[in-house]
């Protein structure tokens, strides 16, 4: 969480995004769904502005992992088909 501050006051959004990547793998670990959920998704909006398509795929396919592990079959095939694009 210090490190995802840091990068906020400092305007780094690419490293903030790998940050709020991280938070949502911890989340994901615990079970923390709704958490992980809205962590991988700050990360892909932030890449998305800055134009980081290899870290949208990433978030992309971060969000279908999680998907599959909540058993949301067809949300997960959707958004890891969409990490590919």
């Amino acid at each position: 969480r210090q490190a995802l501050a840091v990068f906020e006051d400092t305007e780094q959004p690419g490293n903030q995004a790998a940050a709020l990547r991280n938070i949502g793998d911890v989340y994901r670990s615990s079970m923390r769904w709704a958490e992980a959920e809205d962590a991988y998704r700050q990360a892909l909006e932030l890449t998305r502005q800055v134009g980081d398509r290899t870290g949208e795929g990433g978030n992309l396919n971060k969000l279908g992992l999680l998907d599959i592990d909540r058993r949301f079959w067809e949300r997960a095939e959707d958004q890891v088909y969409r990490a590919l694009d």
